[in-house]
């Protein structure tokens, strides 16, 4: 499976994110529908001035992020009517138990 990682540098931090393409959502994390982000990022960790930061309700703060990135095309043409279902999708996932501990 292809991840990638992302570094951010601001000041004396250094904030590491994984970045997972087309990864699947569901009940197993606590959505109640099942579906697939196009990219799913979650905090890999927080360095300062080199050293790990360990604060665990800091890292524990860091919200999941699920992207999709289909549009109108695919999601809300006559042909393809599909935003009720993603809505439905979307705020499962926001109403979901996900955080950074549940990788």
């Amino acid at each position: 499976m292809v991840n990638y990682r992302l570094k951010l540098a601001a000041g004396a931090y250094v904030v590491s994110y994984v970045i997972r393409p087309q990864y699947a959502l569901g009940p197993a994390q606590e959505v109640p529908y099942n579906t697939r982000a196009d990219f799913f990022i979650t905090l890999a960790g927080i360095e300062k001035d080199g050293r790990p930061v360990n604060d665990a309700e800091l890292l524990n703060a860091a919200k999941e992020m699920a992207i999709y990135l289909d549009g109108y095309t695919y999601h809300a043409t006559a042909e393809n009517f599909r935003f009720p279902d993603d809505l439905k999708k979307r705020a499962a996932i926001a109403g979901s138990g996900l955080s950074h501990e549940k990788e």
